[in-house]
């Protein structure tokens, strides 16, 4: 029985269905959806990573994890922020991707490279922004996806970077070094140097408050400021020399640090009271009484322990004088030494009389003091005539 009317009508409209569907499918993207939420970089270990590289049309930033932490590698050396940086990697890391796609002529702009430890690595390629979603176009190896939420945005400086102009470990701290001055610590405390004049002891507690202040220190922000007339160089080493931390800075205001070669950033005016400061003091002693254990006077081979230690430590601590550059080191001069807790922690002064003076001195290569007339005599009770 041939087809009515009807029946050709209903034929007719499905061919033409079924040919619009085919032209409609081979116009879309390829689509596929996991079954399971796919994350980015399950398997990263974020101690693991050793390099985060973030190249992108508005900045470049080359990160390296260093023994004390993540480093800027480029645009300039700098101390970064280890803690943020890892917060961007974890993002980066637990970013959702949606789909694999097939859509042509996506332009991907922004490159982010992971190192890990082993050698491995991962490349990220990111593109613009999927229209009508908050995912982004992304491109992992040859393959193409949209992300289900919108890529970490790359860390501005002031993110990104440690806001410390010098980032050192008090402890670790051995030599200090501002502009003409030089500071170093030793067994007997601190001491300071001008040029290359002769040593001094310092005031111990000066220094502290110096280091207080060095980190304390920050970067306003990291936007330019006009490069200063003057320059004065701040240098922190520790053991065996070995450079800490290093800054160049305007002396006077508006306060700013190099950042790098004609890069000048604004920062707090924290060394203010630093400039051109004298550390040098006159005390003879300068120790924490609470670490006093016993003092000692040595004369030629034999040393004796002097008694009633709590009632010398206010005496020995006021005896004070005043530098006496070219004076020598008297062959009859006896040594006074404060033992101190800790191992080899030591406050040692050789003492002798010229004449109706008495000098103190710290060391063969530091300025002699001669003892005001009350810190003579006070010496001169604790001795005894036949030591002095």
């Amino acid at each position: 029985m041939p087809p009515n009317a009807s029946q050709v009508r209903n034929v007719k409209a499905l061919v033409v269905a079924s040919l619009a569907m085919g032209l409609l499918t081979i116009g879309l993207p390829d689509l596929s959806t996991p079954k399971d939420p796919v994350v980015l970089m399950p398997d990263l270990v974020i101690e693991e990573v050793t390099r985060l590289r973030d190249y992108g049309p508005l900045s470049k930033r080359d990160l390296v994890r260093g023994p004390r932490g993540w480093q800027q590698a480029s645009p300039w050396d700098a101390s970064a922020d280890t803690e943020r940086i890892d917060e961007q990697i974890a993002r980066l890391r637990g970013v959702v991707l949606d789909k694999i796609i097939n859509v042509p002529n996506v332009e991907y702009d922004r490159h982010i490279v992971i190192e890990q430890m082993d050698g491995t690595q991962q490349e990220i390629q990111i593109g613009r922004r999927v229209p009508g979603s908050s995912g982004q176009y992304l491109k992992i190896g040859d393959t193409a996806w949209i992300s289900a939420t919108a890529i970490p945005l790359p860390l501005d400086d002031d993110a990104a970077l440690d806001g410390r102009v010098l980032a050192f470990q008090r402890h670790a701290v051995r030599y200090l070094e501002l502009g003409q001055t030089s500071l170093e610590r030793t067994q007997s405390g601190w001491r300071t140097q001008t040029g290359t004049l002769a040593w001094d002891m310092a005031k111990q507690s000066e220094v502290q408050e110096l280091i207080d202040a060095l980190l304390d220190l920050r970067f306003e922000s990291f936007s330019a400021t006009k490069t200063p007339k003057t320059v004065f160089e701040v240098r922190i080493f520790g053991d065996d020399r070995e450079l800490l931390g290093a800054a160049f800075v305007n002396p006077t205001e508006p306060w700013s640090a190099r950042l790098t070669e004609g890069h000048w950033a604004p920062i707090t005016p924290g060394l203010a009271p630093w400039m051109n400061h004298a550390f040098a003091r006159h005390s003879v002693f300068d120790f924490d009484p609470s670490l006093a254990q016993r003092f000692s006077v040595r004369t030629g081979h034999s040393s004796i322990d002097l008694e009633d230690m709590n009632a010398l430590i206010p005496r020995l601590l006021s005896i004070s004088g005043l530098p006496s550059p070219g004076t020598t080191v008297s062959p009859e001069a006896v040594q006074l030494t404060a033992h101190l807790a800790g191992q080899n922690h030591t406050h040692a002064v050789r003492l002798w009389a010229s004449a109706q003076d008495i000098f103190a001195s710290h060391g063969e290569d530091f300025n002699p003091l001669k003892l005001d007339p009350r810190s003579a005599e006070t010496i001169r009770e604790i001795l005894g005539p036949d030591l002095l």
